[in-house]
């Protein structure tokens, strides 16, 4: 197999060469005095999500272990969950913070650009070969050392195509936070506008410029035909290659069913839960999870079944389905959900709960003039989605054609 990327700057040819992981970086373990007073301890998400702090102010930490200085540029692993990507490359914000024994640090030797292995240790390759070269066990028992480190072979190129590909790829980074930062100024004020509409702070007009009717407070129940439960039994066994579609709770996002990744169950199965067949304008409610999460059945999926979400059918005559899903997603909705919701690690909710949401609704002609505004500024969020998930798999597709 040739050393050699599928994508590649024209000025650069030749192969790239194998490197085992202790000529690339060298240990730079500085001990420091224990501190007497709080301190910050450098800690590790994993190499995605970078690294975080901790304030330490309890004495029994602090006279616990050897704590060591870390340094800004250099390489760090959490020995003990290597095999789970917990590895980082510090920053100028982890600069003189400091490390238990638990993490091995490396600054990178002359002739390695340390940009560029930022790229290089995000591949799964890499976690791949942590993961090999953490001993055996589970958990705490899979503690990686600094010998096992260092045998794990890298194929890089020469320094200045290091800081070509490490250039090129900061300029993609720095578009996907230009575009992220886009994506999230809309999210708040979107936040911001639903808090308004829902307090009644803002209010819209009838066509004529007449005031609409005050709003009444009511509940889910009182507007609805019924709370459901979609198919709640196994359903492995009927999946299809086509067939039925059955959505499931990661389908459901803020006011739009995802249809991306979709499942399918046979038609026989399917006939046993007619009953629990989709219509248009239900609302569909996330109810493990992340419960609380609605959207809206479009004409497209009648009939099309879910598995284990809340479906709510409402009254038509009396309110606008996009205004009622609009505020469950609203902050009112999520801070009723977050409040009723039950169990312990895996949070979900019930058809029971929901019916009992109280619910602030205007006439049926504001609750519409509500709902095309916001579903206007969703428009705009999704399409935002678009735009930062299509850099996303940019960078994915240029991370597995520039690195070998």
């Amino acid at each position: 197999m040739s050393n050699i990327p599928k994508l590649r700057f024209p000025e650069f040819n030749g192969e790239w060469e194998e490197k085992r992981f202790g000529d690339i970086l060298s240990l730079n373990m500085v001990p420091v005095p224990k501190p007497d007073t709080e301190y910050e301890r450098l800690g590790i998400f994993c190499h995605n999500k970078g690294t975080f702090h901790e304030h330490i102010t309890d004495p029994s930490y602090i006279a616990l272990d050897t704590l060591y200085k870390v340094h800004k540029n250099n390489f760090i692993v959490n020995i003990t969950f290597a095999w789970e990507h917990a590895i980082a490359i510090t920053t100028q914000n982890d600069e003189d913070a400091l490390v238990t024994f638990r993490f091995l640090m490396f600054s990178f030797n002359k002739g390695y650009y340390h940009q560029f292995f930022k790229y290089a240790f995000s591949k799964e390759k890499f976690r791949y070969d942590l993961n090999v070269a953490s001993p055996g066990g589970a958990g705490r028992n899979r503690v990686l050392n600094q010998k096992q480190l260092n045998n794990i072979n890298l194929i890089v190129p020469s320094i200045s195509e290091q800081e070509k590909i490490a250039d090129f790829l900061s300029n993609v980074d720095s578009i996907i936070a230009v575009e992220t930062k886009i994506l999230n100024i809309l999210q708040k004020k979107k936040k911001a506008l639903m808090q308004k509409l829902f307090t009644q702070q803002l209010r819209f007009k009838s066509d004529d410029g007449t005031d609409f009717p005050a709003w009444e407070e009511t509940l889910i129940k009182n507007i609805a035909h019924q709370v459901t439960v979609g198919i709640a039994n196994s359903a492995t066994h009927a999946y299809r290659a086509d067939g039925v579609i059955m959505f499931r709770n990661q389908n459901i996002k803020e006011n739009y069913l995802d249809d991306t990744d979709i499942i399918y169950i046979s038609n026989d199965f399917e006939e046993t839960y007619k009953n629990k067949r989709l219509k248009k304008y239900d609302i569909l409610v996330t109810r493990t999870g992340y419960p609380g999460i609605a959207c809206v059945v479009p004409e497209k999926y009648e009939n099309a079944q879910t598995f284990t979400t809340l479906i709510l059918r409402l009254k038509l005559e009396e309110c606008n389905p996009f205004y009622i899903c609009q505020f469950i997603n609203s902050p009112l909705g999520k801070k009723y959900i977050k409040l009723t919701q039950i169990g312990g690690g895996q949070k979900n909710s019930g058809a029971g709960i929901l019916e009992k949401m109280p619910i602030k609704l205007p006439c049926i002609e504001e609750q519409q003039k509500i709902a095309n505004c916001l579903s206007s500024m969703d428009s705009l969020i999704q399409n935002q989605q678009k735009v930062v998930a299509t850099w996303q798999q940019r960078k994915k597709a240029l991370l597995q054609q520039m690195f070998i």
